[in-house]
């Protein structure tokens, strides 16, 4: 069997797809201020207010993701928007894997608090990648809805064929 074939045997069926698009739909809806409004067009309340990069460095006791910025801020924590860490010591262990690569964040204020999605180069969020490996759970009363939005996004991407890569658990 060829590397695409493997590939496309692995990757979720369409309906696979469109059963998870929905699902995170129907909960970004749920956890929405902007409600319907915010469903219908696709948009979000919560836009970063900071894009930035870093360096994986490791992983903190409590789950964050410690990364070394390009900016002036030597290291941040990046609390990972609206998880639950579910096996601290698993995300630790899968993390470690991106140690020392390059990462994107964007980081939202929540509660006086900044709160982060952290991307891999190809776009993939961490918060997605440790949701599929069972290591996190989105948060069931998440105070955003920043990682409903972002896995609707991403699976009706998988739906559309637009995703090139995907991790499969």
């Amino acid at each position: 069997m060829s590397s695409p074939n493997i590939r496309n045997a692995l990757m979720p069926t369409k309906l696979v797809a469109l059963k998870e698009a929905i699902r995170w739909d129907i909960r970004a809806f749920l956890h929405s201020e902007d409600g319907f409004v915010a469903l219908l067009s696709g948009g979000s309340s919560y836009s970063p207010i900071d894009e930035s990069g870093g360096i994986v460095l490791g992983v903190t006791k409590t789950g964050g993701v410690l990364i070394d910025t390009y900016s002036t801020e030597t290291h941040v924590e990046a609390v990972l928007a609206d998880l639950i860490i579910d096996d601290p010591a698993g995300v630790a262990e899968y993390l470690n894997g991106y140690k020392y690569q390059h990462v994107l964040m964007d980081s939202y204020l929540v509660d006086g608090a900044y709160m982060y999605v952290v991307r891999l180069r190809d776009g993939t969020p961490l918060n997605l990648l440790l949701i599929e490996k069972k290591l996190a759970h989105a948060h069931p009363n998440p105070p955003t809805s920043i990682v409903d939005r972002m896995m609707a996004t991403y699976w009706w991407n998988v739906f559309n064929g637009e995703v090139d890569s995907y991790e499969v658990y």
